[in-house]
């Protein structure tokens, strides 16, 4: 979804950012891109795939 609204169309997707709440549920949005994705004759190169996931640390400086 972009703006709230499904993509229906795209030739070339460039920077996918996947987003959710929890590991579980961001593994199942990347499972479901994948899939999708081959549907429709797309890879997804893994090799520029990076995940980021912010602290769960409370440190103070």
């Amino acid at each position: 979804m972009a703006g709230g609204r499904h993509i229906i169309k795209f030739r070339f997707a460039h920077n996918i950012e996947l987003m959710g709440g929890t590991s579980s549920e961001l593994q199942n949005l990347t499972n479901i891109l994948y899939s999708r994705a081959g549907i429709y004759g797309m890879e997804v190169s893994t090799k520029k795939c990076k995940s980021m996931v912010p602290s769960t640390n409370n440190t103070k400086p």
